[in-house]
């Protein structure tokens, strides 16, 4: 089993500790900070963090140009790894058994790619999608920062 796979505690309600995977999100953009309000519930229980890409920390460890450190959520591995985008999803779906149907689609030939597409046209349309959806004052998460109770680290 790879080093950054979680412990369970509970098998029934997938409660782990913390494992070491950090999900990283644009916290300037609302329709990002809407999607991490509803993600928490489902992947911290399950060991994931939430940290901001604006975070001084990730900054430096990531090492990219402004406009490439906010193209793209990224998931950042306790061995260094950095997945990005669709790749970062799959893995997330991965972790959350009703959302294998979904992990499974990207394994398939074309699924990947298919994946990808739809990832890319989101990503780069967010703030036009954010404003269509009205996640600017209906969102109003403009100080979700971290995941609660974690410190920020330099790992």
């Amino acid at each position: 089993m790879d080093n950054y796979m979680r412990r369970k505690i509970s098998v029934f309600f997938e409660i782990t500790e913390y494992n070491g995977i950090k999900v990283l999100f644009d916290r300037e953009c609302p329709m990002c900070l809407r999607m991490v309000a509803r993600m928490r519930p489902i992947w911290e229980p399950r060991g994931f963090e939430f940290v901001p890409l604006q975070a001084e920390w990730v900054r430096r460890k990531l090492a990219l140009p402004e406009e490439e450190l906010l193209r793209e959520m990224r998931v950042l591995m306790p061995d260094g790894r950095v997945l990005g985008g669709a790749d970062a999803h799959a893995l997330l779906w991965g972790h959350v058994w009703w959302l294998w149907p979904l992990w499974l689609l990207d394994k398939v030939p074309g699924g990947h790619w298919l994946i990808n597409w739809v990832y890319e046209r989101i990503a780069a349309n967010r703030y036009r999608i954010s404003h269509w959806l009205d996640c600017e004052t209906v969102c109003n998460l403009k100080n979700l920062t971290s995941t609660p109770n974690r410190k920020e680290n330099n790992t």
